[in-house]
């Protein structure tokens, strides 16, 4: 949690404060920012993206209710900068009063909001609010070609943006999940030195994703294990700290953002979620499907036909007022789920959404409502057989569409014990009524796995229009079916490994 209190920690001050400014708790937080002439002087030492950095700490810390002073006294003293005789202080050290102005109005946009601001801000070329696309599915928000996330996400990637130096870098991640730094810092032999070294050497310079690594890579010199992850994890963080990477609001308070995807190279892009409990952090399958299990787990029957209601709200509807009614663990988990989604979609798209290549999005999806049985049972397919395990089965060390077939087989047999005319046949058919899919080449992919045809159905633009009309049934079929397969675990198992 960043506070004032940690604000002005060494680990904050160290970055920004001049040598003789390095002792601000000493004054107390009210008079530190009542010191026109200390804070003018300081204002005028930094660089715009390090100020920019402060800012955005200001005003987390001010989310706080007890915090509010903060940015309160801020806002007062940048008033008394531009008005009458009583010139700032600050003037006499270079400030003009053009960037005063523009430090009172970036407080101004950030002051009443106080809560659900953006980690790392954006402006509109860069954002997409998904509750514009509200009444559309997810994949006609994903593809839209002017606003849509893929638009925006490909015109950023050939859009410039100057490299903030190492300062401001290392200022960013003290804000982010340790996770992301400390995996960034794997890379390098002597972790962050390097990593600051390293990056250091193209602050300041004009470089868009497609450029980043070609201009990074001849500093790359003291990396651990391969240059490729090395290149790929310093570019992207680089990139996202300097004001590169679009951003898909799906509440004030649960985000993603997409950086580097650089169509027909499907292995490039990250993107990093951040959720009203957890600060930013790259999910990987692994962590994802980890968290996804905890959280079937410990719920309860209702908490989890929420979180299964949430989602095909988003996928149905671009409808995000399903989140709050979620626990916190399940907004985290959702908004993980729609950053890896939304990732895997992107780079389906980059080969024309063929139903049997590259189908990362369907497959995480999938494995998604799977794993209603899977968590209750404590059993997963792998290698054609019923074991015990976890979700987590389909993330070792490989794409997860390594384990297709495994997923795919597990939901056909779970599909064909409920579709029999003594279970719950009626539930399995309002699903496929609600998702028709009719196309012989498309059909045969299915395999008779009615939760891979619900998803491909909402991963097709011919069926769009089709899936908009019917957002309510998939909504209400879905979020029944898997309820009743967690009902019937006991029941699917022993079918399951009768018939495997």
């Amino acid at each position: 949690m960043v506070t004032y209190q940690n604000l002005l920690s060494p680990s904050i001050t160290i970055y920004y404060l001049p040598n003789t400014y390095r002792t601000p708790t000493e004054m107390g937080v009210e008079r530190w920012m009542k010191d026109e002439e200390w804070w003018g002087t300081w204002l005028w030492t930094l660089d715009r993206s390090s100020l920019f950095n402060i800012l955005s700490v200001f005003h987390r810390s001010c989310s706080r209710s007890n915090e509010r002073n903060v940015m309160a006294v801020w806002m007062r003293n940048a008033g008394l900068a531009l008005h009458g005789g009583n010139m700032h202080p600050g003037a006499r050290y270079g400030i003009s009063r053009a960037w005063l102005v523009a430090l009172v109005a970036t407080g101004a946009m950030l002051h009443p909001a106080c809560a659900g601001t953006l980690v790392l801000p954006r402006d509109a070329a860069r954002s997409i609010d998904l509750s514009a696309f509200n009444g559309n599915t997810y994949l006609q928000a994903a593809l839209h070609p002017g606003d849509g996330i893929n638009a925006k996400t490909a015109v950023d990637d050939g859009t410039a943006v100057t490299i903030a130096n190492t300062t401001a870098m290392l200022a960013a991640f003290a804000t982010f999940d340790a996770n992301t730094a400390n995996h960034l810092y794997s890379h390098f032999n002597n972790g962050q030195a390097d990593f600051v070294s390293d990056a250091g050497h193209i602050a300041g310079q004009s470089l868009n994703p497609q450029q980043i690594e070609s201009a990074l890579t001849p500093f790359l010199t003291n990396v651990r294990g391969q240059l490729r992850g090395a290149k790929a994890s310093a570019s992207n963080l680089i990139l996202l700290t300097s004001g590169s990477g679009t951003v898909v609001q799906l509440t004030p308070n649960d985000y993603f953002y997409n950086v580097a995807y650089q169509s027909p190279v499907t292995s490039s892009g990250r993107s990093y979620g951040v959720t009203a409990t957890r600060k930013l952090l790259d999910a990987t399958d692994n962590y994802y499907l980890t968290e996804l299990d905890n959280f079937l787990i410990s719920s309860s029957e209702q908490q989890i036909s929420d979180f299964y209601k949430a989602l095909f709200k988003l996928l149905t509807a671009c409808d995000a007022s399903g989140l709050s009614g979620l626990t916190p663990s399940g907004q985290s988990v959702l908004t993980d789920l729609m950053a890896v989604y939304t990732a895997e979609l992107m780079r389906h798209n980059m080969v024309n959404m063929d139903v049997n290549t590259d189908t990362w999005d369907t497959d995480i999806a999938e494995v998604t409502l799977v794993s209603a049985y899977i968590a209750i049972s404590g059993r997963v397919m792998v290698g054609g057989k019923l074991v015990s395990g976890d979700p987590t089965a389909y993330a070792q060390g490989h794409s997860i569409g390594t384990y297709k077939a495994d997923f795919m087989k597990l939901g056909k047999l779970i599909t064909s014990y409920e579709n029999a005319s003594n279970h719950h046949h009626a539930m399995v058919k309002a699903v496929k009524d609600a998702t028709p899919v009719t196309t012989q080449p498309i059909k045969s992919a299915l395999k008779g796995d009615v939760f891979r045809q619900a998803l491909v159905f909402l991963d097709l633009p011919q069926f769009e229009s089709q899936a908009q009309a019917n957002a309510a049934a998939i909504i209400t079929a879905m979020a029944q079916l898997l309820t009743q397969i967690r009902a019937d675990q006991s029941q699917i198992t022993a079918y399951v490994l009768a018939h495997q």
